[in-house]
């Protein structure tokens, strides 16, 4: 708090040093003076008696509306400690907001990566049809996700081989994706590409054949949201 003047009296406020102006008289309007407020404050607050605020004119109404003491209340200072705290906020904030940024790149560049690298050993994988049909119909599931938020979809692959050992094909009831890919029956392996509206799944596994039978055990990788899994499907052919 900041003193604007101190109590005196009327002869001790007649006497003092402080600016006011020459023709200022105690008996003067308090409130039509805007350069003697600090005097009339000193004035008025200085006075004993009802009469003696009576003598100056506008004492009470300047006592009552413009200062309620004479004194004022200084802004208070921003304390430092909360310019640390608001600075620590606003940090924590951003470096949240840009390891967010980081972990999806990070993430982008991982699946970006992983689809990469299976799609180069499908194109490396030699084919060898040995001994399969023309015609393979394949039913199973694929199951994808965590334990807690893990999904399956039932499915119907139908592949038509080619005399070496590459396919194409369609899943029953999606007229949208296209299956290309290739088995080697040697070695056991299979791998093929599914392709919908712009997004790619890789698949890779193992093709086991038996004299009447065709299993495959496979995991996969979408471009879509970087979802991977696990594709189990067999058939029968006679």
């Amino acid at each position: 708090r900041s003193l604007i003047a101190a109590n005196m009296t009327r002869e001790e406020f007649q006497n003092s040093s402080a600016p006011a102006p020459s023709d200022f008289q105690v008996g003067d309007s308090c409130s039509s003076r805007s350069s003697a407020t600090v005097h009339c404050c000193s004035a008025c607050m200085a006075c004993s008696s009802v009469g003696c605020t009576d003598r100056i004119v506008g004492c009470n109404d300047f006592m009552a509306g413009l200062h309620h003491e004479c004194s004022y209340e200084e802004p208070a200072s921003p304390s430092p400690n909360q310019g640390f705290v608001l600075l620590a906020v606003v940090g924590f904030v951003v470096l949240s907001i840009l390891g967010m940024f980081a972990m999806k790149w990070s993430l982008r560049f991982s699946v970006s990566a992983r689809l990469e690298r299976m799609a180069k050993l499908r194109m490396a994988l030699m084919p060898e049809r040995g001994a399969l049909p023309d015609v393979l119909e394949l039913r199973g599931e694929s199951a994808s996700g965590r334990k807690k938020e893990a999904s399956s979809e039932d499915l119907h692959y139908s592949w038509q081989m080619d005399f070496a050992g590459c396919f194409v094909g369609h899943i029953e009831g999606d007229d949208h994706t296209l299956i290309k890919g290739k088995v080697n029956m040697a070695a056991g392996k299979v791998a093929w590409v599914e392709t919908v509206q712009g997004a790619f799944k890789e698949v890779e596994g193992i093709i086991r054949k038996t004299d009447s039978s065709v299993s495959v055990e496979a995991h996969f990788l979408e471009t879509r949201r970087g979802r991977s899994g696990q594709i189990n499907i067999s058939g029968k052919f006679v």
